[in-house]
């Protein structure tokens, strides 16, 4: 029996030990689970941060390409405008030259109908004269023809 207060104190301090043992585990997991968790917050942290600066970036980068190309297609629209306006600024010029030469032949046609109209007056007294001379040409013809 002298063996047996040995063995259950050696048994008993072996199971100290070995509860010492497994607690320091167990705190050394949960000191492990903690530093852990905390860098994985740590690396989650970071990761939104750089999601974050990405999309930040793109939406800049995609701001300057929406400027520039709204610049570029506000210049092809403003250059397109300016030939259009050219365009018919020429067009515009034609037909006043063209209105111009209408105009130049209405006064001339207006001129000529004018002239026209007095040598038709000028004809037409002309032949009332004549009419009127043969008349009394006739009469006197018929007067001498009577006379005689």
């Amino acid at each position: 029996m002298p063996a047996w207060p040995e063995a259950s104190a050696f048994l008993a301090l072996l199971a100290m030990v070995l509860i010492a043992l497994l607690l320091g585990f167990a705190g050394g997991v949960l000191f492990a689970e903690r530093r852990c968790r905390r860098q994985v917050a740590r690396a989650a942290a970071q990761a939104s941060e750089l999601a974050d600066d990405r999309l930040h970036e793109s939406t800049e980068r995609l701001r300057r390409e929406h400027a520039e190309e709204s610049g570029r297609l506000e210049s092809a629209a403003l250059n397109a405008m300016d030939r259009l306006l050219a365009a018919h600024r020429g067009r515009e010029a034609e037909l006043e030259a063209v209105l111009l030469e209408l105009r130049e032949y209405r006064a001339r046609t207006e001129i000529a109908l004018e002239a026209a109209s007095r040598r038709a007056e000028t004809l037409q007294r002309t032949i009332a004269e004549r009419d009127e001379r043969l008349a009394l040409a006739n009469r006197r013809l018929h007067e001498r023809q009577g006379e005689q």
